[in-house]
């Protein structure tokens, strides 16, 4: 049987990290339910029916979405709206929670959303995916007058940023002056002042999300520049965490990988390997081949997959970039007649799987690898401005 990286104790607090919080621990909760294409609003409308106001929001200090507690069932309740493969990390790493923590292995639920005639409905969780990402671009492009009241930013548009950060907002407040705070629950946006140049800042994304994204973007994109009749350049930064694979690697180190291999095809003789121009390239490394391995879900990796991933030439696992890259390589072929697209991804070392105790499980103490990654983004900003 293959080893994993995480050990049981690693799992259960990897996992209660995420499931619980300060008013709602892990003696409180008998079962799981895990709401897929649904979003909180939708979610805590259909709690009340059957809890009223009996429903507890769970306090977590770095919390992704808003997770509900209902004590009269002893059950947590969560929203899942990014995508496919935000569904498959929580289902995994809850499975393997109740596995390794003696719990009731029944308990846990995927629920697909209500349709019209009461039932649960799994083709509307995939319509819901897709619907939810293009009604937030939409929502930030605002193309006609009718799509007012799904408007992110008051009073104004992004017709005219051609510059986008994809990573916690947050993060990036910490280098850049305010100008709009969007409202979705979907996902946070900020438009912020970066040494005089407009940006916008999406929140964190997760792999297919990012990629639906960015393909409504700049579908959206090559629209403006057609009703312009003016060629644009646009320009899309992710920076996020990874995990350290070489030896020399530590946590805080940067990356700025050129290409990415899936999980699914590291034993493949053939190895395929996406390629993508990384514009946050270090140039003093020339055409070296900085390579990540992508996976869905950091829960069951395991040291043979990471090991073989090092054989074949990677540096880091993450989980983001491959979704990102596709997305935009696609892209640049569509649209290449009114669009010139740049993209540059940054991440930081936040764990060192293949070193025993230092799994995403050990919690960062500082922000100071993320701040970092920020820096290599506004530095390029101000450079290329």
């Amino acid at each position: 049987m293959a080893t994993k990286i995480f050990s049981n104790e690693e799992l259960i607090t990897y996992a209660e990290t995420r499931l619980f919080g300060s008013n709602v621990t892990r003696d409180d909760v008998d079962k799981f339910h895990l709401y897929n294409g649904v979003l909180p609003s939708d979610m805590k409308k259909h709690l009340a029916k059957n809890h009223g106001n009996n429903i507890i929001l769970v306090g977590q200090k770095n919390r992704r979405e808003p997770l509900f507690f209902t004590p009269d069932t002893r059950a947590l309740h969560i929203p899942q709206y990014s995508g496919i493969s935000r569904e498959s990390r929580y289902e995994e790493m809850i499975k393997a929670y109740l596995q390794v923590s003696n719990m009731d292995p029944n308990g846990f639920q995927a629920h697909a959303p209500i349709d019209k005639h009461g039932a649960q409905n799994h083709r509307l969780t995939l319509q819901h995916y897709d619907n939810y990402a293009y009604d937030f671009v939409t929502g930030l492009v605002v193309p006609e007058p009718r799509h007012n009241k799904q408007r992110i930013f008051k009073n104004q548009d992004i017709s005219d940023i051609d510059t986008i950060v994809f990573g916690p907002p947050s993060a990036m407040a910490k280098q850049g002056e305010l100008i709009a705070q969007g409202k979705s629950e979907y996902l946070d946006a900020q438009i912020l002042n970066i040494h005089g140049k407009k940006v916008l800042n999406i929140g964190y994304v997760f792999a297919d999300q990012a990629a639906t994204i960015i393909s409504k973007l700049l579908r959206e994109y090559d629209a403006i520049s057609r009703e312009d009749q003016l060629k644009r350049e646009i320009t899309m930064y992710l920076f996020g965490r990874v995990g350290g694979l070489t030896k020399e690697m530590k946590r805080d180190d940067l990356i700025m990988p050129n290409s990415v291999i899936d999980l699914s095809e590291i034993y493949s003789p053939t190895r395929p390997i996406l390629p993508f121009h990384n514009i946050l390239g270090d140039r003093s490394q020339g055409r070296v081949e900085q390579t990540v391995l992508n996976v869905k879900s950091v829960v069951n990796e395991t040291y043979g997959e990471l090991e073989a991933a090092i054989a074949a030439g990677c540096r880091a696992v993450e989980m983001e970039s491959m979704w990102c890259a596709e997305s935009i390589n696609h892209a640049s072929r569509v649209y290449q007649r009114n669009l010139t697209i740049h993209f540059g991804f940054v991440g930081h070392v936040s764990d060192l799987p293949l070193v025993p105790g230092d799994s995403l499980a050990k919690e960062l103490e500082t922000d100071d690898g993320e701040q970092r990654a920020v820096q290599k983004i506004v530095e390029h900003i101000q450079d290329n401005h």
